[in-house]
């Protein structure tokens, strides 16, 4: 492992096996070479998971970080910050693909580009059987009170200046964000209020997975988080007049019965990827 790179790309893991190889090499056959794969396995009990993570302990590429107990997304995203020797920070999850040309895109967007310091990308829809259902578009270069209304970057297709990253407080880690599986949300509002430029770059550069039963990954409990923080940023940010139809959204997946709510998200994902077609 090289004393430093250009880019650290960071994988938080936590019992995932079904396609994390698949993800993992995604990264390692990369066309650009100058990076480190930092994954920070947090506390995953299941064998699989396990078993896979051994095979690359020896791969020079990657560092392998061990949490002793399951301490969260975020906290273990800001454990890999820590120990990255990157310029750069990429975002990668245990389930998603990076197509080949990922990273050598983005950094030479970044290197180009000055003047932007978080970028990301259009994404490809695929589903279990890493079938392509559509795509993930949003607007190249979302103004903040686009981004209040809700993420307007495909976060694991995201790169960061790592300094900007600092600058911000890395990830979120008390109650509400953790909760409320939000932090890549609250991430980039930060980005945005202290004026770090983003934007997204027109070409799709991952396959990110929505599985038929992902809209079950979230919990009640998690909808009434994520209302709580939607909500913080349009108090603090209510000048701007952003759209209250997301954080009603969040609100109503609160209140509402379970299997509704499961139904509604359901519907949610499947019109976005019909939208998309």
């Amino acid at each position: 492992m090289n004393n430093s790179v250009r880019v650290s790309v960071i994988m938080p893991v936590y019992n995932d096996y079904k396609f994390l190889e698949s993800a993992i090499n995604s990264i390692l056959t990369q066309s650009f070479k100058d990076y480190e794969l930092i994954i920070c396995n947090d506390g995953s009990s299941n064998k699989e998971c396990l078993n896979i993570l051994a095979k690359y302990r020896s791969n020079e590429k990657v560092i392998i970080l061990d949490n002793e107990n399951n301490l969260g997304l975020p906290k273990s995203l800001n454990r890999c910050i820590d120990v990255a020797s990157g310029k750069y920070i990429a975002r990668m999850d245990g389930d998603d693909i990076s197509l080949v040309d990922r990273l050598e895109t983005e950094v030479c967007f970044l290197d180009e580009n000055h003047d932007i310091d978080a970028v990301s990308s259009f994404a490809s829809i695929i589903d279990e059987f890493d079938v392509c259902n559509g795509s993930i578009k949003y607007p190249l270069c979302p103004t903040f009170k686009q981004v209040l209304e809700g993420s307007k970057f495909v976060h694991p297709a995201s790169m960061f200046r790592k300094e900007a990253l600092l600058d911000v407080g890395c990830y979120r880690t008390d109650l509400l964000s953790t909760k409320g599986r939000c932090e890549d949300y609250d991430l980039w509002c930060r980005l945005y209020e202290k004026k770090h430029n983003c934007c997204n770059i027109d070409s799709v550069l991952i396959f990110y997975r929505e599985e038929q039963n992902s809209y079950r990954k979230r919990s009640k409990i998690s909808y009434k988080y994520n209302y709580l923080v939607k909500l913080e940023w349009r108090k603090k940010f209510k000048h701007l007049k952003p759209s209250f139809k997301s954080i009603f959204i969040a609100f109503l997946h609160w209140i509402l019965p379970e299997k509704i709510s499961f139904y509604f998200h359901k519907k949610k994902v499947e019109k976005k990827v019909k939208k998309s077609l």
